[in-house]
């Protein structure tokens, strides 16, 4: 594999990025959501609502690139819960997303002095052995939730 970079989300960059999210979305998530809750999902990963979140310091959003285009992604909310965490599946199985949520989880740690002291997210059905093998744990009855057409299995990774 050639060279990978993983970065901070840039302003010019959102566009691409909803669309990459947008195309993984639709081949391996979307089967499991409600038709309120596609809609809901287009709208949050829309390049205005991307950047809108970036600017006013909701999250904090990296991105993996290879030879200049975005292949994955992670953006973290509240520093503590996973908000959108996406590989291109041309990419699966070459650590990308580890080394994403690695990156993360070191950035996390490091603005917040280590305060953290569990990170959540709401897995979707399909991501949730992605999840188990990063460390997370299901939360609760282990049972699928459904809010708003979203389908999702909240998971969490208590910090040492």
């Amino acid at each position: 594999m050639q060279e990978m970079s993983i970065e901070l989300l840039q302003e010019e960059e959102v566009e691409e990025l909803s669309n990459v999210i947008l195309e993984v979305f639709n081949e391996f998530v979307a089967g499991d959501f409600l038709e309120e809750g596609i809609t809901l999902f287009k709208e949050f990963v829309s390049p205005l609502s991307l950047k809108d979140r970036e600017e006013k310091g909701i999250a904090f959003t990296l991105v993996a690139k290879h030879e200049g285009k975005i292949v994955g992604t992670i953006s973290i909310k509240d520093k503590d819960h996973i908000s959108l965490f996406f590989v291109n599946k041309a990419y699966h199985r070459q650590g990308i997303g580890k080394r994403l949520f690695m990156q993360a989880l070191d950035k996390i740690l490091l603005e917040d002095n280590r305060q953290i002291k569990k990170i959540t997210v709401n897995a979707y059905p399909s991501s949730v052995e992605v999840y188990k093998s990063l460390g997370f744990k299901v939360e609760g009855t282990g049972e699928l939730q459904e809010t708003n057409g979203i389908v999702y299995l909240p998971m969490e990774m208590i910090m040492q």
